[in-house]
Formats: structure tokens, C-alpha cells, sequence
């Protein structure tokens, strides 16, 4: 497949998995890396990773939502890929952490195919992002693994899988607009 071909089929999937997740109306995603690429954008201990989408939980969870989406088939490559954003969500938050203040940021990865179905039930777990942080080690920039840091990451990972049907039965757009009111998932704080 081109260059081309792989950034369109990217730029629709990540489409697709907007539309999906803002029509369960928790969630909202105003920038994707295509078009607001510095909005999803995070500073790591060792380097910088632009994620797909960025965006806000709605309701009383209000925090900010980092979504990195698979629209792959390649299931030998998700699971490698996947270790890669436990890792980077890791760095991202040590990152901030250790230089301002914690955002508590939330981490989804989206795909659109199952990987690792024999670990599927971990793949959010303490554990699981020690072996990515393992493998992926340079995000840490010589930095220690902090147990505390893992254990609090694994609490803000996100695994979903979406198949492209899905949209079929979700809210459309003019939908989600007619209801949001009514939830009041945007309604003041104060």
C-alpha cells in the first residue's frame, strides 16, 4: 500500500473511531494528529509522541482523553504496537508528573481487530506496561521504573476494539447533538 493510501485509510479510521466514541456522549475529541497535530502532541521523559486523537471526558470523570487508533488487520504487529503505547502513556505521565502537575490524563487504544486474545484480560495491567516498559525502555530516558507510576497508568488504559458495523448502530453527529442537552454531560461545576 502507498503513502497515500496508508495515511488516508489512517485518516478515515481515525474518523470512524471518533464518530464511535462521541457517540456514547462521554467522550469528546476536538483535535486528531492530522489537523491539530501540536494538540496531540505530549512531552515523554525521552522525546515527544503525537497521538491520533486528543480530547476530554465528559461528565464528572472531565479529564483529558489521548486516543491511539489501529485500523489494522496486522494482528502480529498490534500487539507490538499496543506495548508501544503502554509505554509511551507511562512516559507521558512521568513526563508531566515530574514537571508540573498530574493532568490524569486517560489512554485508549482502539483497534479495529482482537490481538493477544490469550492475555486480552491483563492488557491494562500493572504488569503489562512493565514488560512494554521493558521492551520499550528508551521512552524512559534512563529513567527507573516507578511501581507507583505503573500501578497509576494501569488505572487510566483504555483497551477497546471497534468494528467498522458499529457505526451503523450508534448516535449520528445531529443525534448526539439532539441528546446532549438533555444528559447535561457538559453542565457547569461550579
Amino acid at each position: 500500500m502507498s503513502a497515500e493510501a496508508t495515511q488516508e485509510k489512517g485518516r478515515r479510521g481515525v474518523a470512524h473511531t471518533k464518530r464511535w466514541l462521541e457517540a456514547t456522549t462521554h467522550v469528546e475529541l476536538q483535535f486528531n494528529a492530522y489537523e491539530d497535530e501540536g494538540m496531540c502532541e505530549l512531552e515523554l521523559l525521552a522525546g515527544t509522541k503525537t497521538f491520533d486523537m486528543f480530547g476530554f471526558m465528559l461528565g464528572p470523570n472531565r479529564r483529558p482523553v489521548y486516543v491511539e487508533n489501529k485500523d489494522d488487520t496486522n494482528v502480529s504487529r498490534l500487539y507490538s504496537d499496543y506495548q508501544a503505547f503502554l509505554a509511551n502513556a507511562y512516559s507521558a505521565t512521568a513526563k508531566r508528573i515530574q514537571t508540573t502537575k498530574d493532568q490524569k490524563s486517560e489512554f485508549m487504544w482502539v483497534s479495529t481487530h482482537p490481538f493477544n486474545q490469550a492475555g486480552w484480560a491483563k492488557l491494562a495491567t500493572a504488569d503489562e506496561i512493565k514488560t512494554a516498559l521493558t521492551k520499550y525502555s528508551a521512552v524512559l530516558g534512563g529513567e527507573p521504573i516507578d511501581e507507583d507510576m505503573v500501578r497509576l497508568v494501569a488505572q487510566r488504559i483504555w483497551v477497546l476494539v471497534m468494528n467498522h458495523r458499529q457505526l451503523d448502530i450508534s448516535l449520528t453527529h445531529d443525534e448526539v447533538m439532539l441528546v446532549m442537552p438533555y444528559l447535561k454531560r457538559k453542565a457547569p461545576t461550579l
